[in-house]
């Protein structure tokens, strides 16, 4: 069907009828003859062949029957090309995919609500839309766990990009938006979620934050409005240049007046944590449907911040068997690249396992938990 894809532009239902439903069902096939630790190969084969023709009635049929024939753990693993696809624009496949994510949430919820909210709060629209609708379906379902991920996903974000860095961040790139590609209407998306959330302030530091810079956040936020108030045509470019010259002031005021800290304390930083105690969220990374879940007993006050360029902070959290578990929070970066990366990394460790000579010698490729929280920050370890 690839050589058939590059010559037509589309691929007749005889093809798809002869060629790609056959391969679904053996894929279905496969993963249910398989051992549980070689699944991954052919599940993700079988997703390729799904969304690639999942315009195809026939295609979807096939992929429903299946569903019923593996394990709902074998999803697990593929949770990330799952939600990738969640918003796809054919309604069958569209529903079987929300249908596949609360079925999985409804028996393995640990292993899918962070990156469910992941989608949620991200910047597509219709996958976030799709997202949110799966969560609310879940809520009716495990509702504690539901709220819980949304408590401690919002507050581990907090902690990792402070309100004077996500300032300083959001000032940086917005400027390119606007010098570089003049661009005011992506610059404005980029701020104004920053601006509604400054009249807003919820911890110590964003109270000090908003008394510090509130003014001036105003009024650079009503020279803006008095840019987008005027039609296209007529709009006075040096309204928007008074805004950024107040933009600038607040810029280089961060950088001097916010030096790193060495440390951030939960009470300043993100407080409802404190109060999250014997919770029925498993620590981050450690849901394995064969073990125990270890829940989170309650976080450590203090978090120890790196002094390298990105300032990732050391954090504990302790766990209901009794053990502390440390993680690097990081920000700045999309850790769904380095999630997928262990994903591959799996892959190459069942393939090494499996050979006589690489296995009588033990070869493995190291791998540590990912969990992403948002597309620019998330959690390892």
């Amino acid at each position: 069907t690839q050589r058939y894809d590059m010559e037509h532009a589309t691929v007749p239902e005889d093809i798809i009828e002869k060629h790609v439903v056959p391969a679904v069902h053996g894929f279905f096939r496969a993963i249910q003859l398989s051992k549980s630790d070689t699944t991954l190969q052919d599940t993700l084969r079988l997703l390729t062949a799904w969304f690639n023709y999942s315009e195809h009635e026939s295609v979807a049929q096939a992929v429903l029957d299946g569903f019923n024939s593996v394990s709902l753990r074998t999803w697990l693993q593929v949770i990330p090309q799952i939600l990738a696809r969640i918003h796809i624009q054919f309604e069958s496949t569209s529903r079987l995919i929300k249908q596949l994510l609360v079925e999985v949430g409804k028996f393995h919820p640990n292993a899918i609500l962070f990156s469910l909210y992941v989608a949620a709060r991200g910047d597509h629209p219709e996958r976030s839309q799709a997202a949110k609708a799966v969560l609310a379906k879940l809520h009716d379902l495990v509702p504690e766990l539901v709220e819980e991920t949304e408590v401690v996903s919002r507050e581990l974000i907090r902690i990792t990009l402070l309100f004077p860095e996500m300032w300083h961040d959001a000032l940086d790139t917005a400027s390119k938006y606007y010098f570089r590609q003049n661009d005011p209407v992506e610059m404005m998306r980029i701020l104004q979620p920053l601006h509604d959330r400054a009249r807003n302030p919820e911890t110590l530091r964003e109270y000090h934050f908003v008394q510090m810079f509130g003014n001036e956040l105003a009024t650079a936020e009503q020279h803006v409005k008095h840019y987008f108030s005027a039609d296209l045509a007529h709009r006075n470019e040096a309204v928007m240049h008074q805004a950024w010259e107040v933009y600038y002031n607040i810029f280089r005021r961060i950088q001097k007046l916010f030096p790193d800290p060495k440390a951030l304390t939960l009470k300043d930083t993100a407080p409802v944590l404190l109060q999250c105690r014997n919770m029925h969220l498993a620590v981050p990374g450690t849901y394995d449907p064969d073990r125990d879940i270890v829940r989170i007993d309650s976080f450590d006050p203090v978090v120890r911040v790196y002094g390298t360029k990105q300032h990732p902070r050391e954090m504990h959290i302790h766990g209901s068997d009794g053990n502390k578990y440390t993680f690097i929070l990081k920000g700045h970066e999309d850790l769904r690249q380095d999630e997928r990366v262990m994903q591959l990394f799996g892959l190459i460790n069942s393939l090494l396992a499996r050979d006589n000579e690489t296995a009588r010698r033990s070869l493995a490729i190291e791998r540590y938990p990912v969990t992403p929280l948002s597309s620019n920050s998330g959690l390892i370890g």
